[in-house]
This record gives C-alpha cells, sequence and structure tokens, in this order.
C-alpha cells in the first residue's frame, strides 16, 4: 500500500507499523470487547475447569496470562519440562500490549531471538513513522491522536532499552490435563484462558 498524503499516511501507515514483522497489534481498539479483568479470569477459569471436568486428554489452545512480568531467561527456565508446544509471547503494560507468534519451525530460543530483533525493529520504525506524521500533519485532530500514540511508544522503546522484553504471558496448545498440571507447578500462573475463534484476546496485564 502506497502512502501518498499525509492523511493516507495517518490511516494506513500507523496500521501497518502497528501489524508489522509478526508482532501482535496494540490491544487499545479491543478493551471495550472483553469483560473487565477480574470477571474476565473468573470466566476463564470456569471454562478451563469445565473442559478439565468433561475431558482431561482434549487438545487446546489457550493463552497463559502471568502474575508478575518475566525475562525471557525467566521464561525459558520455566517453560523446562511442559508437556505443551508455545506459539506465541505476550508484552504489554497499561498503555501497550502485543507480542510474538512463533514462525512456522522456529524452536524457543531462535522465537526469543527473533522477538527481541522484530521487537526493537517495530518499535523504531514506529518512532520513525510516527515522527514523519508529526512533522507533516495539518489535522489538529489527527496530530493529537498520533502524539498519543507516539508517546506510548517512545516509553515503551525506554522501558525495553532498559530492562529488556519482558513477557507477561504465552500462547500455547496441548492437553488441557496438561495445562493444568503446569498451573499447580508454577505459582507465577495467574490463568489459563482459551481461545475462542475469531474473538480477541488482548493481554491481562498482571497489574489489571
Amino acid at each position: 500500500m502506497k502512502c501518498k498524503t499525509p492523511k493516507t499516511i495517518t490511516m494506513c501507515c500507523v496500521v501497518a507499523a502497528l501489524g508489522t514483522i509478526g508482532l501482535l497489534s496494540p490491544t487499545r481498539g479491543t478493551r471495550a470487547e472483553v469483560a473487565p479483568a477480574e470477571q474476565r479470569i473468573a470466566n476463564a477459569q470456569e471454562r478451563f475447569n469445565a473442559v478439565l471436568a468433561q475431558n482431561p486428554q482434549q487438545m487446546v489452545d489457550a493463552a497463559i496470562f502471568f502474575a508478575n512480568d518475566m525475562s525471557p531467561d525467566q521464561v525459558r527456565s520455566a517453560l523446562d519440562g511442559g508437556r505443551f508446544s508455545v506459539r506465541g509471547f505476550r508484552h504489554g503494560t497499561q498503555a501497550y500490549s502485543g507480542g510474538y507468534i512463533f514462525q512456522q519451525g522456529e524452536n524457543l530460543n531462535q522465537a526469543i531471538q527473533s522477538y527481541a530483533r522484530d521487537h526493537i525493529l517495530f518499535l523504531t520504525r514506529r518512532v520513525q513513522m510516527e515522527n514523519q506524521i508529526l512533522n507533516t500533519e495539518k489535522d489538529q485532530k489527527l496530530r493529537e491522536a498520533v502524539a498519543a500514540h507516539h508517546r506510548d511508544a517512545l516509553q515503551t522503546k525506554t522501558d525495553f532499552e532498559k530492562h529488556g522484553l519482558r513477557i507477561i504471558g504465552l500462547d500455547v496448545s496441548g492437553r488441557a490435563a496438561d495445562l493444568q498440571d503446569f498451573r499447580i507447578r508454577k505459582p507465577f500462573v495467574r490463568v489459563i484462558e482459551l481461545k475462542e475463534k475469531d474473538r480477541p484476546q488482548p493481554a491481562i496485564l498482571p497489574q489489571q
């Protein structure tokens, strides 16, 4: 998609930047579509427990959300012995959340390396693109909207440069019984939320 005018840049390039290079989009636009965190966690626990009761050997796709954020090395260590497949990582703060989806054939170590590389590339491109928009856009409302996103991007980039990746959850596939075993053995697991087809699943943040 070519960007021909400042307004077109605003509409197409920012969206493209937020979805580029394998990274999940921020959840700003989806938060109103899900229940408040406490109710959502209760619903997730109820649904997962129902599957366990009915058929603990059932294969499920789910997100595991943590009670606190963790470094990639901490996550790698915690996953040792886990009997399920990791499909992606989640990261986020109150202002922004996203993640990384494993590419075909990637193992855990390769995915962590790709995740760090793509995350800083994504943030750098986003900051550059938004700088361009702020320098050329004449519409004040659009400038204000982009400026708010830009502040978030700068803060996220600063946090990454200081602390590296901080992972708050995983996308996984496996037997319900094996995910339950992981939840029991790992006190940092806050909730396991089954995926629903075509339903957004923004991250449940540790501070929510």
